[in-house]
């Protein structure tokens, strides 16, 4: 599914995209790459609000969760995001 939206990012159907990574971190959400492309992609239709949600849920999950660190790319977006947790 991360394949397929990643593919229809590309192709231009970007709140296609974001549904459906929606849908699959429901499903499965231990998918730090979809965090990082959903972030990414709510920042470039500026929606910062959804961002900043989808990045609290990753690091509730990753961090809270799993104990593991957040990822350099999810950093980069957490600094483009302003967060400062």
């Amino acid at each position: 599914a991360a394949t397929l939206a990643r593919h229809m990012y590309l192709q231009g159907e970007l709140p296609s995209a974001i549904r459906l990574l929606e849908k699959l971190l429901a499903v499965d959400p231990y998918q730090d790459e979809a965090y990082c492309w959903l972030v990414e992609w709510y920042l470039r239709v500026g929606d910062r609000v959804s961002a900043s949600r989808v990045y609290r849920r990753y690091a509730d999950v990753m961090a809270g969760e799993m104990g593991l660190p957040i990822s350099k790319r999810m950093a980069e977006l957490r600094r483009a995001l302003g967060e400062c947790n």
